[in-house]
């Protein structure tokens, strides 16, 4: 699975590489290799040994990678948590674990949301909430992992999100390219689907929604 998932990013470089040689006036490509890093705010449950392996999966290749800086709630509640539950801490220890939520929303670029790995393969609440406050001001990349139970999501969040990522492989390539063309998605390699990529068929129909 390495060999194929390493194969799917090779592709995805090598046409975001193509497109900058391909590109006119020198100025727009150093604008494009001298960008800074994109802030990753990675929204998703972490109550359960499954969950925590597809987040921190993400999560450790997002901070291996240079090109992207990334926000997780579960790494940074820790040190305050220190250990305990939370409806064990004090009111000022909760607070500053929701301050620190939602301080990084506004500080991140782009908001990566796992829609599943809940009961049923429904939406944690936490993820809905984030999402909310996200929607109409940063872009939203809804990642379904491969394990979940629906492969789908409740229509008010679909119609929410910018892009749809199914799997790791596809959540690596569509980060990648959102850091070299922010606002932009654009399909790396066939499997990849993003709803604003639908043709007028699908998107009369739009993704499957329950």
């Amino acid at each position: 699975m390495g060999d194929i998932a390493d194969g799917y990013i090779d592709e995805a470089e090598r046409q975001i590489d193509e497109a900058l040689d391909n590109m006119v006036g020198e100025q727009e490509i150093a604008m494009i290799e001298t960008r800074k890093t994109t802030r990753v705010y990675l929204a998703g449950p972490l109550f359960t040994d499954p969950q925590k392996e597809v987040i921190f999966k993400i999560h450790d290749w997002l901070v291996e990678d240079d090109r992207f800086e990334v926000f997780s709630p579960w790494h940074a509640s820790q040190p305050i948590w220190n250990g305990r539950a939370p409806k064990d801490c004090s009111q000022s220890d909760r607070q500053k674990v929701f301050d620190g939520n939602w301080s990084n929303i506004e500080w991140c670029d782009i908001l990566l949301a796992w829609v599943g790995g809940w009961d049923d393969g429904k939406t944690d609440m936490g993820v809905c909430w984030e999402m909310g406050l996200a929607f109409h001001k940063k872009p939203i990349i809804a990642y379904v992992d491969e394990g979940d139970e629906r492969q789908s999501m409740n229509l008010m969040l679909e119609r929410t999100v910018d892009a749809v990522a199914n799997g790791f492989d596809e959540v690596r390539a569509a980060l990648i390219h959102h850091h070299y063309y922010p606002g932009t998605y654009v399909q790396p390699f066939p499997e990849l689907m993003l709803t604003n990529q639908l043709t007028p068929e699908q998107d009369a129909i739009g993704p499957q929604v329950h």
